[in-house]
């Protein structure tokens, strides 16, 4: 489990407090949320080529489907045949069936990272242990961290706080 922190927990905490401290020199409220909501974007935008390529791997099985139904009803009894006329067709098309899975498998680990990194900052004690992982020590979080992501969203749901423009 350590390897796991080393290799993708604490890049993934220094991230969020560099995004965090320049949101809070912005003067930006709500620090904390709009960081995290950086940061997931961030991930997801880095993660982009990998769900693309998933997703083309996806559509290309799925126009294979009909194919592949064929080939099934066809050679009922006989799964050996099944299985060469299945590869025979993923070659011609040049499909590969794992396609779809391995960026999956790729996703996964950093996902599980966000998620023991998010969980983690939203606890009572979030500032010790962010403070415990940063690499660099002007990257300590001073203060307790405004953990109120509820507050972002209040206030742009209430259209009596918005002001009104006069035409």
């Amino acid at each position: 489990m350590d390897l796991f922190n080393t290799i993708l927990v604490q890049p993934i905490i220094n991230i969020l407090v560099v995004i965090y401290h320049g949101l809070l020199t912005l003067h930006i409220p709500y620090t904390l949320a709009f960081a995290i909501i950086l940061l997931t974007s961030l991930v997801r935008l880095i993660l982009y080529p990998i769900t693309a390529s998933q997703m083309r791997a996806s559509k290309k099985m799925q126009e294979l489907a009909p194919h592949l139904s064929r080939i099934r009803e066809k050679h009922k009894g006989d799964t050996k045949r099944q299985q060469q006329e299945t590869m025979l067709l993923y070659q011609q098309h040049k499909v590969n069936p794992a396609a779809g899975c391995l960026p999956v498998l790729i996703q996964l680990p950093l996902f599980w990272a966000l998620y023991s990194v998010l969980r983690q900052v939203v606890t009572n004690n979030a500032v010790s242990f962010i403070n415990s992982h940063v690499y660099f020590p002007a990257l300590k979080i001073q203060g307790p961290l405004d953990t109120a992501f509820s507050g972002c969203l209040s206030d742009t749901l209430r259209p009596s706080l918005w002001q009104r423009s006069v035409l």
